[in-house]
């Protein structure tokens, strides 16, 4: 399907995106579609996983242990998501400590072990175990160093201009 679609051309009071932006390859194009969907006026609301200190590693998936859990998944840094203002002017931005994000991964990672008695061989393989094992680890090994103040949540209120 060829772009302009038929979705709603500036038909948006609000778009929200939660954990989209960590997929996109190209900002600036993600920023000038939204704007076309949404009103004059109108707010986009954005919330991802984003980096204080820019590590162009994080940035290409397949050069990280991140991309073998997220194909294709980037961790932008904070400051460059506040400059996207194609066609939307920053309201607003807020960056949420990583151990905030670093306890929420750490209950999954205690309720996956907890309850391991009560799955079945059926349900979850020994490589699946390993595989989730894995990325709960990775993940927390992201978010605490530093006690949370390299990775955590952006998130960004922009108004259409």
């Amino acid at each position: 399907m060829r772009w302009p679609w038929t979705l709603g051309i500036g038909k948006f009071d609000r778009v929200f995106s939660i954990g989209v932006l960590e997929h996109a390859r190209n900002l600036a194009e993600l920023f000038k579609k939204t704007a076309i969907l949404t009103k004059p006026g109108g707010y986009a609301f954005h919330h991802l996983i984003a980096s204080r200190i820019p590590i162009p590693r994080f940035l290409t998936p397949e050069k990280t242990l991140i991309g073998d859990y997220f194909p294709g998944g980037r961790i932008w840094p904070y400051d460059l998501i506040a400059k996207q203002e194609s066609g939307f002017s920053l309201e607003q931005g807020w960056f949420v400590n990583g151990m905030n994000y670093w306890r929420t991964l750490n209950q999954w990672h205690e309720r996956f072990w907890n309850n391991m008695d009560n799955v079945s061989q059926d349900e979850l393989s020994t490589d699946d175990i390993l595989y989730w094992n894995n990325y709960f680890s990775l993940c927390k090994a992201c978010f605490a160093p530093m006690e949370g103040e390299v990775f955590g949540n952006g998130q960004f209120l922009f108004k259409k201009t």
